[in-house]
């Protein structure tokens, strides 16, 4: 069984060093990152990625971010609003 890659972008806080289900599951290797405009290796750790967990409404998900990971397989918001989400882009 592979690994999957999972990051949690914006995550100010830490919450996914929290998150014992995912850390705890040798299924997924998850990774959280602070301002994804700021963090040093942003664009390694999204090309590395294979599935996105958002957490903060200020994760917008645009065309400039899907380019950034062209495999990336799945993307998961955590809460009711989708607004962040460009649905044309996900397609």
């Amino acid at each position: 069984m592979s690994v999957i890659q999972l990051l949690i972008p914006d995550d100010y806080q830490r919450i996914g060093p929290q998150l014992a289900e995912l850390q705890q599951d040798p299924a997924y290797a998850c990774r959280s990152l602070g301002d994804l405009s700021r963090a040093p290796d942003a664009g390694e750790a999204l090309a590395q990625a294979e599935a996105l967990l958002l957490i903060r409404e200020r994760t917008v998900v645009d065309e400039a971010l899907l380019a950034r990971n062209i495999d990336m397989a799945a993307c998961s918001r955590a809460g009711l609003a989708m607004h962040m989400l460009n649905q044309q882009a996900l397609i």
